[in-house]
C-alpha cells in the first residue's frame, strides 16, 4: 500500500500562527492543498526539515480584540 508523504503547513498573519499536518502525493499537491486551506496570509509548506515553499498570499491581517482603530 502506498503511503503519501507527510507535510506540515504553517499559516501566519498578524498575531495568529496555525499549523496543519497533511498527506499528499508530492510537493505540488501539497502546495495546492495548502493554497486551498489558507488562501491568504503567509503560508509555508514543510516536509520534515525541508522547506518546500513559502507563499505570501497577503492581505490576511488578524488584530487582537484590544486593537483600537
Amino acid at each position: 500500500m502506498f503511503n503519501a508523504p507527510e507535510y506540515r503547513v504553517y499559516f501566519m498573519s498578524g498575531l495568529l500562527a496555525l499549523s496543519r499536518d497533511i498527506q499528499c502525493a508530492d510537493d505540488q499537491a501539497a502546495i495546492e492543498q495548502a493554497s486551498r486551506l489558507f488562501p491568504e496570509g503567509i503560508v509555508e509548506v514543510w516536509q520534515g526539515n525541508h522547506l518546500v515553499t513559502r507563499m505570501e498570499n497577503l492581505p490576511a491581517i488578524v488584530h487582537s480584540s484590544t486593537d483600537r482603530r
